[in-house]
């Protein structure tokens, strides 16, 4: 698929990897669709994400903060 056919969106801790190419001839059509999400990890820091396509591989790059402290809680039983 063409790069630029490609759409990376990150939408709170969502990021969704999107990409449609559609190709007709007068005796054939072909459509490919792809879709991918995940949920990063709340550490991620959301400020560096990078994306690079490469030598037809898209990389995603999604460094951590070490230092994040997450607010959680224990809930009695």
């Amino acid at each position: 698929i063409d790069p630029s056919k490609v759409k990376v969106t990150c939408k709170d801790r969502d990021l969704i990897v999107q990409a449609e190419d559609k190709q007709e001839n007068p005796d054939n059509y072909s459509q490919t669709y792809y879709y991918r999400r995940c949920t990063l990890p709340e550490n991620t820091d959301f400020n560096a994400l990078k994306c690079v396509f490469d030598n037809n591989t898209l990389a995603i790059k999604a460094p951590l903060n070490m230092d994040y402290h997450g607010n959680h809680r224990s809930i009695p039983i």
